[in-house]
């Protein structure tokens, strides 16, 4: 197996802490005097990061506090509908088929959740997402960061109505459509590209998914431990927690692109026409080529095509156990509220141990290369599959999950490989072009899924963990197009600018892969 250590990723003699910039593109410069450079954890703290990682959080808590809720209301509300009458179709004892309302209603779920997951990803935001790195690197991250963070209130207020009887609990769908549209995750990865050198990204995008992990174990012991008991508690403090972490946003986190990055951006936008005219048509066209910018991207170079594929397929595979893993797991195993808890907490745990202690091993001790770290999680996600097919007890939905944590590893090593592959202009349009691929992949996927959940729930034929079968064989296909990937010789070693020593560290190959922000449009 090829191997590379982390140090490989950085060029350059190397920086004083006081040569670090505290914000700003490229990261850490190289010490003076050949001192070590700087950590991740040091950078983060340099950087003043670490503030985005406590909002996300902040954030992601409210929403593991109150996934488990929402999944049993969902389904109940379904099947009273289907039953005509209150019907509860959690907490059946493992291994009994369930009654017909709960079987369609499980269907249901998963069938409105499918298709506004398909609105959401495959039309929504597969168009959006790319336009809006592209626009943050024009305007700057917090302005779009806060947006983000603000439409999450949309679907637990849905949630909120439902439960004091004023709306059908249907609104819930369009509302998250609605939310989905502009990705806070998408500018989150651009604000760690403007501040963290090359060396050290795939750690802090490691530490980075790891916010979720830690929500969830957060979030489940404060559904496990009794601090909230009711739907309506569980919403109400979701809803606390969007408001701070968009408060926080706004008036605590500072802005990663400096200006003159972004002025240079606008002025090559003003020449592409991206920016620029008056009109309907002016602002559709600049919305397109926004997109398209930020896409083609993704067909730079052979490297870039087999990564885009594999985010594809690993996403669509991530997709269809959050849409089908819960309401699986309640009809097969007979998971209520607090098993679906208690399924976070263990997810966060083993997530966090795969991102904060397996991810460092990988790359620090065992020294992979990031290619390889992307295979391992995707042979994790392929075993956690075939698990979660065979399930018939509890504790092995528990151990399944443990397995697919190590999955975790795949995206850090995918962002890595992709942000130290283009400039510092250009780190929100290909971390667009990421989360644009991801959302074709999520919205296009789950419908085939839906398909095979439903064939084998007709008749005679009753086999609901058909879905991961699907999904293995998908994850199989990931696997062999990521062990074809070749990193370049130059992967990792492009200049920083502010630092000595960038034009004999950089390759003339890394200048011919690198196309200037709105290139070419």
């Amino acid at each position: 197996m090829p191997a590379r250590g982390p140090q490989e990723s950085h060029a350059g003699p190397s920086p004083s802490s006081a040569d670090v910039p505290s914000l700003g593109a490229g990261g850490t410069c190289a010490r003076r005097g050949g001192q070590p450079s700087i950590g991740p954890i040091g950078e983060i703290v340099a950087s003043r990061s670490y503030r985005l990682f406590l909002v996300y959080i902040v954030f992601f808590t409210g929403q593991m506090l109150v996934v488990p809720y929402v999944a049993t209301m969902q389904t109940d509300f379904f099947a009273t509908s289907i039953a005509g009458e209150s019907i509860e179709c959690t907490g059946l004892a493992p291994g009994v088929k369930p009654p017909r309302p709960c079987i369609e209603a499980h269907s249901d779920v998963v069938a409105w959740s499918t298709w506004s997951g398909f609105v959401t990803n495959a039309v929504v935001s597969a168009f959006i997402n790319p336009a809006l790195g592209t626009w943050s690197d024009l305007y700057g991250r917090k302005p779009f960061l806060v947006l983000g963070f603000a439409l999450q209130f949309l679907p637990y207020v849905a949630v909120l109505l439902y439960l004091e009887n004023v709306i059908p609990l249907y609104w819930f769908w369009p509302a998250s459509v609605l939310a989905a549209g502009v990705s806070s995750y998408t500018l989150a990865l651009a604000y760690f590209g403007d501040v963290i050198s090359m060396r050290n990204r795939t750690v802090v995008f490691g530490f980075w998914t790891g916010t979720f992990y830690t929500s969830s174990v957060l979030g489940s012991f404060i559904n496990v431990s009794g601090l909230i008991t009711t739907a309506e508690g569980a919403v109400v403090v979701t809803l606390t927690s969007i408001a701070a972490a968009t408060a926080l946003t706004l008036f605590w986190i500072p802005e990663s692109l400096p200006s003159a990055t972004r002025l240079a951006a606008q002025q090559r936008a003003h020449e592409s026409g991206v920016l620029g005219g008056r009109g309907l048509v002016a602002s559709v066209r600049k919305l397109f080529l926004s997109a398209w910018t930020s896409l083609k991207i993704l067909t730079r170079n052979s490297m870039f095509v087999k990564l885009a594929i594999t985010v594809m397929i690993i996403f669509v595979v991530l997709q269809e156990s959050m849409d089908f893993m819960i309401q699986y797991l309640q009809e097969v195993v007979g998971f209520n509220t607090m098993d679906q808890s208690v399924l976070l907490g263990v997810l966060g745990v083993s997530g966090l141990f795969a991102l904060y202690v397996v991810l460092w091993f990988l790359l620090a001790v065992v020294r992979l290369s990031e290619k390889w770290v992307l295979v391992i999680g995707i042979v994790s996600f392929a075993l956690e599959q075939i698990a979660l097919a065979a399930v018939y007890q509890k504790w092995q939905a528990y151990a399944a999950v443990v397995v697919g944590s190590l999955g975790g590893l795949a995206f850090p090593a995918i962002q890595s490989i992709k942000s130290m592959s283009v400039g510092e202009d250009e780190q929100g349009a290909i971390q667009g072009a990421l989360v644009g691929a991801r959302s074709f992949g999520t919205g296009i996927g789950p419908l085939l899924f839906l398909a095979l959940f439903n064939a084998f729930r007709r008749g005679g034929l009753y086999y609901p963990g058909a879905p991961f079968i699907g999904a293995l064989v998908l994850e199989l296909v990931g696997l062999g197009c990521a062990l074809t990937i070749k990193l370049p010789a130059s992967f990792g070693k492009q200049p920083q600018k502010g630092c000595s020593g960038d034009v004999a560290a950089a390759s003339s190959s890394g200048h011919q892969e690198k196309t200037p922000l709105l290139e070419d449009v």
